[in-house]
């Protein structure tokens, strides 16, 4: 990790997954955006892609109570972790949402812990 980090200073850099855990040196980081999509809406998705039960119920709970939303936080603190909910949206327009904000052309709103995908199911 930290060669790719080292070898992209000239730009920003995105990296794309569901843990960094301790491999990211976080100094360095601006923003982090938690991407969050509607448990049932995932499910049907892993359901639909043929995943095994199991898996589709541990990731469908760990998006539920906001897993990666914690641990983000709790590496880069609630200013720098910010939530989009992508269940309507095209990934074109998730894109230019999250560069729209950090181009300063929208206003960052919706920062970590915003999102609670419990209230709905209550």
């Amino acid at each position: 990790m930290n060669m790719i980090i080292q070898s992209n200073r000239k730009g920003p850099l995105v990296i794309s997954t569901h843990y960094l855990g301790s491999y990211l040196p976080t100094r360095g980081v601006k923003y982090c955006f938690v991407l969050r999509l509607k448990p049932e809406k995932l499910r049907q998705r892993l359901v639909s892609r043929k995943w095994l039960r199991a898996k589709i119920s541990e990731n469908v709970e760990a998006e539920l109570i906001g897993v990666c939303l914690s641990e983000a936080v709790g590496q880069l603190g609630r200013n720098r972790v910010h939530e989009i909910d992508t269940t309507e949206k095209s990934t074109t327009r998730v894109l230019k949402e999250i560069t729209d904000l950090i181009d300063g052309k929208r206003k960052f709103t919706r920062n970590a812990g915003t999102i609670d995908w419990l209230r709905i199911y209550n």
